[in-house]
Parts: structure tokens; C-alpha cells; sequence
């Protein structure tokens, strides 16, 4: 019998570490929301997890800084949409992470177009094929510059064609990108 010896290091806990040599995969997402004057704003978001799964008020759990346009467009109104863009639409992903000035919608910088949601006021996005949609039920400031945010989902809503096939299928039809780091970032 051959002994294989596993040897662990430890790596330096600093800035980005999620991104450095951990391999953590995130779903890349889109949130909308809009402001008080109805313009509406898309910014991508990686830090969104299910929070309470259960059928009685289902919950979704999102990070962000809280001086974004997206947090304060959340506190301000009390809903957004969680939209899951396929790769293919990863330039248009690029695109919404840009920092405009508060009142210019990403979206017109984009190929991506608004359709209204079933359930909240921000739209949602026609080339997403799944969507969440949310009220706020709790926001958190956590330190100088981070937000946490709880969601009540109002509505799930997907491509009708999605609701027929099977996990595998619906997988491979979403082509969800996922985020895991950057490789070259120091």
C-alpha cells in the first residue's frame, strides 16, 4: 500500500481572497431596481445566495456596497428583480458593472431590453430567461462600506419552454456564467 502524503498551505488572507487561489463559484446575476423618478438601474451581483428556502416566505440573501446605486434604489423603493443572464451575454454583463452617475440607466448602454415584472415596479430582463423577484424585507449595513440585503420573493418567473425539461436540460439551456476570480488580479 503506497502512502500518499497530502500537504496544505496556508495562504495570506488579504484583499479579493475569494479570487486569489480559492476557487469559489458564484452565479453571475443582474439586479434591477429603480429610483424614485422610475429610472431604472442594472448592476451585476455575484454575492446572491437562497436564504430561507421555505415555501412560507421564501428569501434570497444579497451583498453589495451600500453606497451603490442598486441599495439605495432597494432601501429607497422596497423592490428589485434578481435577473441570470446566460454567457452569452457576458459583454452586456461588463457593461451594466460600469459606474455611471446616479439617474443614467445602464440598460440603454446594453443590448439587454426591460419588460415589466409580474409582481414589482423595477422590470425585468426579456433575454434573462429566470427571474426573482423581491421586496425588501430587511437591509443590514455591515462596516464603512457593506450592505447586506434580504429579499421576500414575490414571484419566480421563467422561460415557459424551461418549466417542461428536465434539471440537465434547463442547465445547459441557462449557460448561467459563473464567477470564479480573477487570476490576475494581485
Amino acid at each position: 500500500e503506497i502512502k500518499v502524503k497530502l500537504m496544505k498551505k496556508s495562504i495570506p488572507i488579504k484583499p479579493f481572497w475569494y479570487s486569489d487561489i480559492l476557487v469559489i463559484p458564484k452565479v453571475v446575476t443582474i439586479i434591477t431596481t429603480v429610483n424614485k423618478q422610475g429610472i431604472v438601474n442594472a448592476a451585476p451581483y455575484s454575492l446572491f445566495v437562497p436564504y430561507d428556502i421555505m415555501h412560507n416566505r421564501p428569501q434570497v440573501l444579497v451583498g453589495m456596497r451600500k453606497f451603490s446605486h442598486t441599495y439605495k434604489n432597494i432601501v429607497a423603493t422596497g423592490e428589485f428583480v434578481v435577473n441570470f443572464p446566460s454567457a452569452e451575454h457576458l459583454d452586456d454583463v461588463m457593461e451594466t458593472s460600469r459606474f455611471y452617475r446616479e439617474g443614467i440607466s445602464e440598460l440603454s448602454h446594453t443590448k439587454l431590453t426591460s419588460i415589466a415584472s409580474q409582481k414589482v415596479s423595477p422590470p425585468s430582463l426579456k433575454e434573462c430567461q429566470q427571474h426573482i423577484e423581491c421586496t425588501l424585507h430587511k437591509n443590514y449595513e455591515i462596516g464603512p462600506t457593506q450592505a447586506k440585503v434580504i429579499g421576500d420573493i414575490a414571484a419566480i418567473v421563467v422561460d415557459e419552454e424551461l418549466v417542461s425539461v428536465n434539471r440537465g436540460e434547463r442547465i445547459a439551456r441557462l449557460n448561467l456564467p459563473v464567477y470564479m476570480g480573477d487570476e490576475k488580479r494581485k
